[in-house]
């Protein structure tokens, strides 16, 4: 969870360094400036898949979609480490975003993911960080990360 784009880098910026020490392969997705910022706070990152995707062209099902197409081309290997730039959405569109995560835990299970989502804090209210507590096993803030 992060409150801007600023503290979005600050957080995955350790999340991808130490994922490319350990030799994981990374992917970005998110808003093309997102994609962008991070590429350049990350230059000796190598290999890093870019998928920039404005957050008007993303729904549900073609999320997962798009998802598991990168997962099969980059096949059996190393821990995969990606980060997911939420889009900003509408509180009616909220319910299919909340299946949606609930299909990508079991997408995910099948593989050697370890996905962060993240969304912006302030489009979302209690209830919805409620949801994503539920449905998420860990959180991490600017505060550190905990389990939920």
């Amino acid at each position: 969870l992060h409150d801007g784009a600023t503290a979005l880098v600050d957080l995955m910026v350790p999340f991808v360094l130490d994922g490319a020490d350990l030799g994981d392969r990374v992917v970005l997705v998110g808003e093309p400036a997102f994609v962008d910022v991070m590429l350049t706070a990350v230059p000796g990152v190598p290999g890093i898949v870019a998928v920039p995707r404005s957050g008007r062209a993303r729904f549900p099902g073609r999320d997962l979609r798009q998802f598991q197409r990168v997962l099969s081309t980059l096949g059996e290997g190393p821990r995969l480490r990606v980060v997911n730039q939420m889009p900003r959405m509408a509180p009616d569109a909220w319910h299919e975003w909340r299946r949606y995560e609930a299909a990508a835990n079991r997408l995910l299970a099948q593989h050697r993911v370890w996905s962060t989502c993240a969304y912006a804090t302030d489009g979302l209210d209690a209830g919805m960080l409620q949801d994503l507590a539920t449905s998420h096993p860990h959180v991490l803030t600017a505060g550190g990360r905990e389990r939920s």
